[in-house]
C-alpha cells in the first residue's frame, strides 16, 4: 500500500572542455531523462500510534503490529493479494445475476496508504484474539477485468477503478499467535468510484 507521483528526472551529459584545457564533464539535471526527479522525495508513511484500549499490554501489541505492517512491504503485498482473492471469490456469486464476471487484477502502486483514526483495541471472548476497531478513509486504485459471454464468444474489457472516497468503520479480529485475522466493514460504507476503460 503506498505510492506517489511518478515523474521523470535524472542526469544528462554536458559538453567537454576546450582542447587546450583539462577535460571537464558537466552534469545537467533534466526532467526528460529516465532517472528520478531529485526535487521530489517520498514522505515516510508514519504508522498510527493513537491506539486506545483497556488492556495496556494488548494496546502496546497493536502499536507494534502497525509498526511492523508499515515497515514490511512483503507482508503488506501478501495481505493485498489475499484481499483481492477474497473479493474476487465474493464477486463470483453475482455471475448468474449479471451474466458477467468481474475480477480485480491488482491494487495499483499509485494507491495511497489509508488514513486510520479512532483506533480501539480490545480482547475478545476467544483466547489469543483481539479486535481492532477503527475508522478508515482510503482511496485505492484498482486494475479490473470484466468477462462477458455473447454469441458463444467471451469479450474481455479492462478498466481502471479509482476509488475517490471510501469511508467506513472497520472491525478486524486478529489471532495474535497465528497472525491471522478477519476484516469486515461495519454499517454502510461511504464509497465513490470512477471507472475508466483502458485498452
Amino acid at each position: 500500500m503506498g505510492g506517489g507521483a511518478r515523474s521523470g528526472g535524472g542526469f544528462g551529459g554536458g559538453a567537454m572542455g576546450a582542447a587546450t584545457g583539462p577535460m571537464i564533464a558537466r552534469k545537467r539535471i533534466s526532467r526528460m531523462s529516465p532517472g528520478p526527479e531529485l526535487s521530489q522525495k517520498k514522505r515516510p508513511v508514519i504508522p498510527p500510534s493513537n491506539i486506545n484500549g483497556t488492556d495496556p499490554q494488548i494496546t502496546q501489541w497493536a502499536v507494534h503490529l502497525f509498526r511492523w505492517l508499515y515497515s514490511d512491504l512483503v507482508v503488506v503485498n501478501k495481505l493485498l493479494q489475499d484481499w483481492v482473492s477474497t473479493v474476487n471469490t465474493a464477486l463470483l456469486t453475482h455471475v448468474e445475476q449479471h451474466e458477467m464476471i468481474v475480477e480485480i487484477v491488482r491494487v495499483l502502486p499509485e494507491s495511497l496508504p489509508p488514513n486510520l483514526s479512532s483506533i480501539l483495541c480490545e480482547p475478545t471472548d476467544q483466547p489469543n484474539e483481539v479486535e481492532l476497531l477503527f475508522d478508515v478513509d482510503t482511496t485505492p486504485v484498482l486494475q479490473i477485468k470484466a468477462f462477458k459471454s455473447s454469441n458463444q464468444k467471451t469479450e474481455v474489457s479492462h478498466y481502471k477503478a479509482t476509488v475517490s472516497r471510501l469511508k467506513s468503520r472497520v472491525s478486524v479480529i486478529v489471532n495474535y499467535f497465528a497472525l491471522k485475522g478477519e476484516m469486515k466493514l461495519e454499517g454502510y460504507p461511504d464509497i465513490k468510484i470512477h471507472l475508466n476503460s483502458i485498452g
